[in-house]
């Protein structure tokens, strides 16, 4: 042995010592990785990469007796990026703003942003962003989805009811036939990369979504129509608190019309009274008045208690009873 060796024998028997425990930790470390726990490691790290991203169905729409449509699904979009895999921001703002006539300035303020993800522009209606759609730059994530929107405004309204920002019925038809309208969801898988983006795949396991049933109801539109404008015009003449009306069809009991005034518009119905909402001619309790004349004719009638030519003197449309005088209403 040499001097050097000798000299440095106990730092090198240490080093040699760390070196041999090091290498066996390493290797005693990657057999449980590999090994032990390989199994487990694996499904977690697959289930990291992917992501189950659900799919929107459409939502049914609810048409009157002759097939007019009391709601449609207006279908909206909406854009965003990734800021950090943008290279050229200058040239992309100026592309966006080009085809969709929005402010430069606003997207090139998003496209410097340091969030992993920013929306452009939401909730556009295909006619304002049709170039952008044909002729879409590299980076940019497109989201179509729908809202309910009602074209007749407050006709109907306390009988169609209408939807929550998810698109969930809360309301009269739309609430009571919500899980026929919904119709069922469905799910694509997409890929994450290490930095958390969605890598779309086509190879991937999806469910189509099942879009919802429409409904048809017995209303008439016209008569709907013709219903809510007497009613309004009453209501006005005689400075009353709410006025209902119905129209049924008496062959068949179907009912051609419903409505209760005031009203609301279903696309905005946070802009009136909540009361407005109610379907008064369902929900209230009230005296049915002359209308109910109808129910003990008809029973005399069929008792014969009566004939169908017999007169009655109405004592000039007032009657004391019990000491109180019952009038006409007019």
């Amino acid at each position: 042995m040499t001097k050097t060796y000798l000299k440095y024998r106990s730092r090198v028997i240490i080093t040699s010592g760390l070196i041999v425990f090091c290498w066996v930790g390493l290797s005693v470390r990657l057999f449980q990785i590999q090994i032990i726990d390989g199994e487990e490691l694996r499904l977690k790290g697959h289930n990291q990469s992917m992501i189950q991203k659900p799919l929107k169905a459409v939502r049914g729409n609810i048409f009157d007796r002759d097939n007019a449509a009391f709601t449609r699904n207006i279908i909206h979009y909406s854009f965003g990026v990734h800021p950090a895999l943008i290279d050229n921001k200058e040239e992309f703002a100026e592309w966006i703003s080009t085809s969709i006539g929005g402010n430069k300035d606003k997207y090139l303020k998003k496209l410097n942003s340091s969030r992993s993800f920013e929306y452009l522009e939401r909730n556009l209606q295909r006619k304002h962003c049709e170039k952008l759609l044909i002729n879409k730059p590299q980076g940019l994530i497109v989201e179509r989805d729908s809202r309910r929107y009602y074209p007749h405004g407050n006709l109907a309204s306390q009988v169609l009811g209408f939807v929550d920002l998810d698109d969930k019925g809360i309301a009269g038809i739309e609430q009571k036939f919500n899980s026929y309208l919904a119709g069922k969801p469905g799910w694509i898988v997409r890929q994450m990369s290490g930095r958390g983006y969605s890598m779309y795949k086509t190879n991937l396991p999806q469910k189509t979504p099942v879009d919802g049933a429409s409904i048809q109801l017995t209303i008439d539109l016209d008569y709907q129509a013709i219903l809510q404008e007497e009613l309004a015009a009453q209501l006005e003449l005689t400075n009353a608190i709410s006025a209902m009306g119905l129209i049924l069809n008496p062959q068949t009991g179907d009912i051609l019309a419903m409505a209760t005034v005031p009203d609301f518009d279903p696309n905005y119905p946070g802009r009136g009274e909540i009361s407005w909402q109610r379907n008064k001619v369902i929900t209230d309790q009230f005296e049915p008045g002359s209308t109910f004349k109808i129910v003990p004719l008809t029973a005399a009638v069929d008792q014969n208690t009566v004939s169908l030519w017999q007169e009655f003197n109405c004592e000039n449309g007032s009657y004391t009873y019990a000491g109180h005088k019952i009038r006409d209403w007019d």
